[in-house]
């Protein structure tokens, strides 16, 4: 096995660690995208084997610093205490007693259930206390099941920090040091086959497992499921633009899980010198299946295959790429059975004790180097570029010209068609199927809820809400809302607290306003529908595909009799907020906007944001702009040219502490905008979110739109 490579170095190394205070992060540099795990200390490409082992024990100190804590040095040796021994059904199961540590104070409690028909050495599955059931898939297919306790439901770990003061593990990492415990313990068994130990557990136990197997090489293989941020779900993609529970909330609700010093890169998160993909590089070579539902509000697809894909490069660079593998199904976060019997298949595969097809299931396969080999950049077809500050007066021209250069940024739009038809409020229409599976909500609030499907479905048959006041009125203005990077819930309806979209729908509807709410493609109920979308549309964009729905929901609120068509109001967070000024230029019916935190210029050089790679590479919105990433100042127009290209009433709210903006920059553009449109900018001083303030803000100005009559 791989871990023969490093294991004597790696305890020798790890006896020799010691508590180090981390920086805070003004005094760290900013990374934007996740950290290289082959690049050393962020500095320096890995070459060899002896500069990955540097690596290695790099990442560990620096996870120890931020996020988990220091923990004792890994038990070589424990105390075992068979406590009872019990023969039922073919299975042997003794219950032991462990005592390890420094002093031997440590305590750990563990069950091994070992089938009586079989000999020789077995491989095992080792899994927390509250996850017995997942040990018998196992004992009928050859695996001593390990049950050990470090679970909510029985943890022997608990007090593990007043144990050992001088060390400031927090508790989860706790948990996965009494986990090493067990596996020291499972040397001295001859049943045991130690090449072939394996490791699982489900969020927070996943979460562990994965710091067990990273910080011990003598776990063959690990398998956690759904453990969301912390977990694999980096924490690079867990701020309020892109999740539901957030790094901030995570830590809110389990202070106990991580060290303090981690509440410190609450809106920093750029900072951190390592994040989750650079743990899950640690446990390269070694086997391990990455399992997770694309509907979970605790973690997403896109955060999951981020981190897969920095990893791979590490089981790469070992040759070994076939052992790291992902499995994510169509659910929110439970486990079940049938994910047993495939986790198992995993094992008996990466074992050599079968041979089951791999677990390669993606969402998200762009990539910009795939797009640019079909669409080579032909400099004759770019257009001339607008620049608002070489405008002396923004007239029809300019307007016209902006448009046709915003229109090229997003490709070439294939013909479609247009669905437009009148709706009978009293019809009972049907829910997405999908949507059931995380969607319990009838409705938002006191709104009534008229359901947009088949046979009346928006644009290609999509579907869509529309909630609208209980007041009697004939008629209400329209929010369109379009929400944000939320890849597992798309526009949400989830009762999750803190989960400001609903919020913001029912405080819309509480102020007299209707709302259109859809998931865009590629996230919630959509996300397949973007997986091969440049298979099927090279020269379009998906931004481009976005504002074409956007036209599609506006055909549908002229269907709506309770809808006052004269107010037609784009809104929405980060993404919403993007999509929101695009759409703008394309369709002559909207009225209003109202966004929070829209893109920053892509005219900016930057290096501490993400920029217009977030838009071509990472997330594959606009592929395009990855012509200009060499030169982004020649980007044929910006933020400021398409708000001054339009004549609708613009609001415009900015958390401008986020990590996501150039703010010189941003304020620069808006303050040119403002001078040729009628654009209202709101300065908030935090980092990226999306409170309640903000939603008052947004509908006092929609408030203050409405003429006198």
């Amino acid at each position: 096995m791989f871990k023969r490579l490093f294991a004597p170095v790696f305890l020798i190394l790890y006896s020799l660690s010691h508590v180090n205070a981390g920086k805070t992060p003004d005094e760290l540099p900013s990374i934007p995208w996740l950290p290289d795990p082959l690049m050393l200390k962020n500095e320096t490409p890995i070459e060899d084997l002896q500069q990955w082992q540097q690596q290695r024990e790099w990442i560990k100190d620096q996870f120890q610093a931020y996020f988990l804590g220091y923990m004792p040095p890994i038990p070589q040796e424990v105390k075992a205490e068979v406590l009872k021994v019990t023969v039922e059904d073919g299975i042997r199961t003794e219950q032991v007693e462990l005592h390890f540590g420094p002093g031997n104070k440590a305590k750990m409690t563990l069950e091994l259930y070992i089938p009586e028909n079989l000999e020789g050495k077995l491989p095992v599955m080792m899994t927390q206390w509250n996850h017995k059931g997942w040990l018998g898939v196992g004992l009928r297919r050859g695996y001593i099941g390990c049950l050990y306790a470090a679970a909510d439901v029985k943890d022997d770990t608990k007090n593990y920090g007043e144990l050992f003061p001088e060390y400031n593990f927090a508790s989860l990492m706790q948990r996965a040091w009494g986990a090493t415990a067990v596996v020291t313990y499972l040397y001295t068994r001859p049943e045991v086959d130690t090449d072939k130990i394996a490791l699982t557990g489900h969020s927070r136990n996943g979460k562990a497992s994965m710091y067990a197997a990273a910080f011990d090489e003598r776990i063959d293989a690990v398998i956690p499921s759904s453990s969301g941020f912390g977990g694999v779900k980096p924490a690079r993609t867990c701020d309020r633009q892109y999740a539901i529970h957030t790094m901030m909330q995570t830590i809110n609700d389990f202070p106990h899980w991580w060290i303090p010093e981690l509440q410190a890169f609450w809106g920093h998160e750029d900072r951190l010198p390592v994040d989750f993909n650079s743990l899950l590089s640690l446990i390269a070579p070694r086997p391990c299946l990455l399992n997770a539902g694309i509907f979970d509000l605790f973690g997403d697809s896109f955060g999951l295959e981020a981190s897969y894909r920095s990893a791979l490069t590490v089981y790469e660079f070992f040759e070994n790429p076939d052992a790291l593998q992902i499995r994510q199904r169509t659910v929110r976060h439970n486990t079940h059975e049938r994910d047993m019997e495939d986790f198992y298949d995993f094992l008996d595969t990466q074992f050599g004790l079968a041979d089951y097809p791999p677990f390669h299931e993606f969402y998200h396969l762009y990539s910009f180097e795939e797009w640019l080999r079909t669409n080579p950049l032909e400099s004759d077809r770019i257009p001339q570029m607008v620049a608002l500050e070489n405008v002396a007066d923004p007239d029809e021209s300019f307007r016209e010209q902006v448009k046709a250069n915003t229109a090229w940024l997003l490709g070439e739009k294939p013909p479609v068609m247009r669905h437009k038809t009148q709706r009978d409020l009293t019809y009972i229409r049907k829910e997405d199927n999908l949507s059931t599976i995380f969607r319990n909500q009838e409705t938002i609030g006191t709104a009534k809820r008229l359901r947009v499907s088949p046979y009346n479905g928006m644009g290609d048959q999509l579907y869509a809400d529309f909630y609208y006041p209980d007041t009697g009125k004939k008629n209400y203005p329209v929010v369109i809302y379009l929400h944000e990077y939320a890849y597992a819930e798309g526009y949400g309806r989830s009762s999750y607290p803190g989960f400001e979209m609903n919020d913001y729908i029912r405080d819309l509807n509480e102020a007299g306003y209707a709302v259109l709410a859809y998931d865009m493609i590629g996230f919630g109920t959509r996300q397949a529908e973007a997986v091969r979308f440049y298979d099927r549309y090279p020269q379009w964009s998906l931004m481009g595909r976005m504002v074409h729905d956007v036209q599609s929901a506006i055909d549908v609120v002229y269907g709506i009799p309770v809808a006052d068509t004269s107010r037609i109001i784009l809104s929405g967070y980060a993404l919403g907020a993007n999509v929101a000024i695009f759409a703008s230029l394309f369709d002559d019916r909207v009225t209003e906007i109202a966004v929070l935190d829209p893109f920053t210029p892509f005219r900016t050089t930057d290096p501490t944001i993400e920029g217009i790679a977030r838009f071509y590479d990472y997330t594959g919105l606009i592929p395009r702009l990855g012509y200009f990433n060499e030169d982004p100042m020649a980007i044929p127009v910006d933020l400021q040219e398409m708000l001054a290209a339009t004549d609708v009433p613009k609001t415009i709210i900015v958390n401008d502490q986020s990590r996501h903006i150039d703010s010189q920059t941003l304020f620069d553009q808006l303050s040119r905008a403002k001078t040729y449109s009628d654009l209202h900018v709101l300065r908030i001083p935090e980092n990226t979110h999306f409170y309640g303030k903000h939603r008052r803000l947004l509908i006092e100005q929609l408030n203050s739109n409405v003429k006198p009559e």
